[in-house]
């Protein structure tokens, strides 16, 4: 019975601190204005997804390094934005049932950090000559 039952918490402390098990990803919707832009995200150098027409949403797994969001439309200028995650609480079943190494482990790769749940990018207009229009 003692076997079954440390058998049984394993199993449970593995759950919780598997990668993905609480967390497959996060939705994040991407506006432009004007709409209709092409939207392309990365996250240290490596590409993650693209919008091939906005407004869309990506699906993006966790992460402690910034988005790198980059949308272009003919006749506006490129706009690039950087969005850093921001970190949450560990969560209590972490912290309870592991004793605290399953939130050692989130914190450690980003497993608590999230984005916002909407990036909107105002694009600029080019005038004749290629460059920005003034303001």
């Amino acid at each position: 019975m003692l076997f079954w039952l440390r058998l049984s918490s394993v199993a449970l402390l593995l759950a919780a601190c598997a990668p993905g098990a609480e967390q497959s990803g996060q939705r994040i919707a991407i506006t432009t204005n004007p709409p209709g832009a092409a939207c392309s995200v990365a996250r240290v150098g490596a590409p993650l997804a693209s919008i091939a027409n906005t407004p869309g949403s990506i699906l993006v797994g966790p992460g402690r390094a910034d988005l790198l969001v980059t949308c272009a439309k003919p006749g506006y200028q490129t706009i690039t934005l950087s969005q850093p995650a921001h970190p949450l609480r560990p969560r209590t079943g972490n912290v309870v049932i592991s004793r605290g190494v399953g939130a050692l482990l989130d914190t450690a790769t980003g497993g608590y950090d999230v984005y916002p749940g909407e990036i909107a990018l105002d694009l600029q207009p080019r005038n004749a000559g290629g460059n920005a229009a003034p303001y």
